[in-house]
């Protein structure tokens, strides 16, 4: 998974980006049985791909989290934050 998440409150906005494990529990199920499901007649992974990069349709089980609430807790380490960077990364 590599799914982008854009978050909003009264103070301002931030992007995050959910990988792998993040992914499958935001979703509820793993990557690969998703794209076995939506292609049933391709028996390799890498056939999947091939089709993937023409069709682009997102699975329901990955559009139905679009416009969802969530509660992210997010920490930062101290050594994160520079005093004259305009954008932080860190990991979740």
């Amino acid at each position: 998974y590599c799914i982008l998440v854009f978050a909003s409150d009264d103070v301002g906005e931030a992007e995050f980006t959910m990988f792998d494990k993040v992914g499958k529990a935001a979703v509820g199920k793993p990557l690969l049985n998703l794209l076995k499901f939506r292609n049933p007649g391709l028996p390799t992974i890498r056939k999947i791909a091939r089709v993937l990069m023409v069709d682009r349709i997102a699975p329901p089980e990955v559009t139905q989290i679009i416009g969802q609430k969530y509660k992210l807790l997010v920490s930062i380490a101290k050594e994160a934050l520079q005093p004259q960077a305009h954008s932080y990364h860190f990991k979740l």
